[in-house]
């Protein structure tokens, strides 16, 4: 009768030839490396293929980056050291690197989607628990388009956040933020871009900006345009208005 029982000899074996096989294949590596058989000279790298959603960034400055590090051959090129090289552009958020066989590195890439300006040479890319950054990038000043945040330094989360819980409510009656700051003291100001200044101060700036939500469209019906409106009161408001003929006379 067969024995159907398990042989343990023979799954121990196996495991051992594997255990050996796996060890003669890294001392064999081991041996073509310190040789020069799988460097740069017998396997180089002969393409780098970039590829990803490249709108500041272009194609020849990924490949300028991680050339040198590339230079190491196929086998023994660090992907690591390529991709620290790659997201040290001003741009790059994060890269992947591959080995594609036989001579091929692909570097795929995603650029900072920049939603703010942050004081006079900041750019936000959004809340830091979201993966947010706040960057310093030299030439970022001509982009177009961005809402401007000021605010102390250390606060530009706190002043984005401002922002983004803001734009729902002013969207409701067709405004948006062209500006908002945070001063030292805490106080709150919106700039909108119908060309009014709103003021919010230091405390319940949710609740005043409910209020003048709330009280826009009888403004409006004024026939005459705004300056400010100063929300800083407990049962009110006060507005400036333009006075056109003042404006006239200032203008020439």
């Amino acid at each position: 009768m067969a024995n159907s029982k398990p042989s343990t000899t023979r799954l121990m074996s196996g495991t051992t030839w594997a255990t050996l096989l796996s060890a003669g294949l890294i001392l064999l590596l081991a041996v073509w490396l310190r040789l020069g058989l799988v460097g740069s000279d017998q396997w180089p790298i002969q393409w780098l293929e970039v590829s990803g959603s490249l709108h500041r960034t272009s194609a020849s400055q990924v490949r300028a980056a991680a050339a040198p590090y590339a230079s190491n051959g196929f086998f023994a090129t660090d992907l690591n050291e390529v991709r620290a090289a790659v997201e040290g552009l001003p741009w790059v958020s994060n890269a992947r690197v591959q080995r594609i066989w036989p001579d091929t590195l692909t570097i795929e890439l995603s650029e900072h989607a920049p939603l703010a300006r942050w004081n006079s040479t900041g750019l936000i890319t959004g809340l830091q628990s979201n993966g947010g950054v706040l960057l310093t990038i030299d030439g970022s000043e001509d982009i177009q388009g961005l809402v401007r945040l000021y605010g102390p330094q250390g606060r530009h989360e706190e002043v984005l956040r401002a922002w983004l819980d803001m734009r729902s409510d002013l969207a409701i009656i067709g405004l948006h933020v062209d500006a908002l700051k945070l001063d030292d003291r805490g106080s709150w100001t919106v700039m909108l871009n119908n060309g009014v200044e709103l003021r919010l101060g230091r405390e319940r700036k949710t609740e005043r900006l409910s209020r003048f939500v709330a009280v826009h469209e009888h403004i409006r019906r004024q026939g005459r345009s705004v300056a400010t409106v100063d929300m800083r009161y407990a049962n009110g408001m006060a507005i400036e208005w333009i006075d056109r003929n003042k404006e006239r006379d200032r203008r020439g």
